[in-house]
């Protein structure tokens, strides 16, 4: 028993006492919503764009209901992809897109501005469109795969005439040979929205831009938090 006793007093002696850090009022993560918790969900989402890239898949969706963490899952994504992938590449999430009627000039100034360019506002229609598309050349021409990746959140909103739009973007820069990848993020009726658009005479955007997909569900259960 005296073992046991000084056992315990050596092991009493040697704990180590840790002091709770100070953090200023107002700065800490939880109370700036600046932090994320990479469920089960958000990691198989994680995994299946991380073969999109590799495969050098052009366009894919990520769909389900609202309220799940969609906008948290793509900050998650953003954060993490390029130490996944394992090389720096210019990642950016377009989240402005609410036009009733589809204007180009419009849509450049909103991708313009969601990629942090200075100049988005700037010049007609036609200078937008070059400042994009030089801007999209020199990120992607940065970086070892050649890529620019696009999530577009609220995809929804987007019609057919933007489709045709990033087509036309798509196949400018892929005679530079830069690939431009589009991650469309949004409600189950974007699922619904690519059976309408085979219906018709798109086949080029659900081959170019929804050829692959995955449906989020979010967390269901506490196991979807244990990871």
């Amino acid at each position: 028993m005296s073992w046991l006793v000084g056992k315990m007093s050596k092991q009493i002696n040697e704990v180590t006492i840790y002091t709770r850090p100070e953090v200023p009022i107002g700065s800490h993560p939880v109370e700036t919503d600046d932090y994320q918790i990479p469920t089960n969900e958000i990691l198989k989402v994680f995994a299946a764009v991380s073969r999109w890239i590799r495969l050098r898949v052009t366009g894919a969706t990520i769909y389900g209901r609202p309220r799940l963490g969609k906008t948290w899952m793509v900050k998650f994504l953003e954060k993490n992809l390029p130490k996944e992938i394992g090389i720096e590449f210019p990642i950016h999430h377009i989240v402005s897109l609410h036009s009733k009627i589809a204007k180009e000039e419009e849509f450049l100034e909103t991708l313009l501005m969601d990629m942090g360019h200075d100049f988005a506002l700037s010049g007609k229609t036609s200078a937008k469109r070059n400042r994009l598309l030089s801007f999209l050349y020199q990120q992607g021409n940065a970086n070892r795969f050649r890529i620019v990746l696009l999530f577009i959140d609220e995809a929804q909103c987007l019609d057919e005439q933007h489709y045709e739009w990033l087509i036309d973007y798509y196949n400018k820069l892929d005679r530079l040979n830069v690939t431009l990848v589009l991650i469309l993020v949004e409600q189950e009726q974007l699922n619904a929205q690519q059976l309408v658009f085979s219906h018709g005479h798109a086949d080029q955007i659900i081959q170019r831009f929804m050829n692959e997909e995955h449906k989020f569900i979010g967390i269901r259960s506490l196991e979807d938090i244990h990871v």
